[in-house]
């Protein structure tokens, strides 16, 4: 297909709100798009970071970019559409600049294919090591493996676990490196999560994620009808919980996103 030109930068000069993982290109997120993108500017959500898991998703954001819109492609390593010999596609788009960063990938152990899944995830970290692209992780239960393979073998590899719901020995063990948290609404359930969220807070990389349009009815606002909005939802609980100040979150989530963005500007 033909593809449009890359992504225009958004005003990187003024603070806004972050949503670290979305999926603008699944129903019903695909069908309202623009309408949601609207409404994030509106109460200042103007970076939407929104995950391509195949080449028909890629493809989707390729025929509809938005400035406000950072796009990221990977091969997942759980999700049944996502195919290994989509890695040459990725890799073309790293070249051209038409992605922001690779992801979401990683580890999972629900599937009992570790060599398989270290196969797909290799080639991916070195595609983000050449082209200097930060990676967004999917973890689950395989924090350590995932962290023995970055402090080894990727040391210089910037990125993020996305929704981020690990243990605060994890949190320790990652702050080591050059990696963040985004913190959706799955983190709340946890018995320690102000320590945990307090200790990102105050010695980590933090972002917000609402990974819309899943969990769409625990992220909603009470004060917006928008999916997208769920990033407010998340920030206002974190500051009610750790009574920490909303204008200093929305400093750190910018800080941290600047941070991965400021070698990868596309």
């Amino acid at each position: 297909m033909k593809r449009k030109k890359k992504y225009v930068e958004v005003n990187e000069n003024r603070e806004s709100w972050v949503d670290a993982h979305c999926h603008l290109c699944i129903e019903p997120l695909a069908a309202n798009y623009l309408d949601e993108i609207e409404q994030a500017e509106n109460d200042n959500i103007n970076v939407l970071i929104s995950s391509a898991l195949s080449r028909r998703e890629i493809d989707w954001h390729l025929a509809n970019q938005h400035p406000n819109v950072k796009l990221i492609a990977g091969i997942h390593p759980h999700y049944d559409k996502s195919n290994v010999n989509d890695l040459s596609y990725i890799a073309e788009l790293c070249e051209t600049g038409h992605i922001w960063g690779i992801g979401e990938v990683g580890f999972d152990n629900r599937r009992n294919n570790h060599n398989q899944q270290k196969n797909i995830l290799y080639p991916q970290l070195e595609l983000a090591a050449r082209y200097d692209l930060p990676v967004i992780f999917h973890v689950v239960r395989r924090y350590n493996e995932l962290y023995q393979t970055l402090r080894y073998d990727f040391p210089n590899v910037r990125g993020y676990i996305h929704g981020f719901n690990g243990s605060l020995e994890i949190v320790e063990m990652f702050s080591r490196l050059n990696i963040g948290f985004s913190i959706g609404y799955r983190i709340f359930q946890k018995r320690d999560v102000v320590r945990i969220i307090e200790r990102i807070l105050d010695n980590g990389m933090i972002l917000l994620e609402t990974d819309a349009p899943f969990q769409q009815n625990s992220l909603r606002n009470q004060n917006t009808d928008y999916l997208l909005g769920g990033v407010l939802s998340i920030a206002e609980k974190i500051s009610e919980l750790c009574s920490y100040p909303l204008d200093e979150i929305l400093e750190k989530q910018w800080q941290t996103y600047q941070t991965m963005n400021e070698r990868s500007k596309i």
